[in-house]
């Protein structure tokens, strides 16, 4: 992520109540999380260790664990997408309201695969590396 303006100012002034990680959006559909630009604060540590220990658990985008091991797959790639969304829906009961505590950041604040946004702009994926690198 290369940041052009103030993003944790941006964060403050934007925080909705309950809100304890903003993440940007996926490129398509544009309301899911993209694991690949998160800000967190003090706010985030119950989610964040909730997550992080649900990743390692996560084989080959599935939970290992989970009574049904194969809900956690689909556009999810590798145990960081897996974790958080396992965090989110099971989390042990400790987060109850789930994915309502992740403010997604819009991409015309934070741009995704190279497309600018006027906070910041997260470079990802073959074609935004290219993108990157013709500036």
């Amino acid at each position: 992520v290369v940041l052009h303006r103030d993003l944790p100012r941006w964060v403050d002034e934007h925080r909705l109540a309950g809100s304890r990680l903003f993440a940007g959006a996926s490129q398509v559909p544009q309301w899911r999380v993209n694991t690949g630009a998160v800000f967190a604060d003090a706010a985030s540590v119950p989610l964040l260790s909730l997550w992080l220990g649900a990743a390692p658990r996560c084989i080959n985008d599935r939970f290992e664990v989970a009574p049904d091991p194969f809900r956690y797959r689909g556009d999810m790639v590798g145990g960081d997408q897996c974790g958080l969304a396992w965090a989110l829906d099971e989390g042990g009961g400790s987060l109850p309201e789930g994915w309502r505590s992740v403010q997604i950041i819009p991409q015309s604040v934070l741009g995704q695969g190279g497309s600018m946004g006027t906070y910041g702009t997260h470079y990802q994926g073959e074609n935004s590396s290219e993108h990157m690198c013709s500036r």
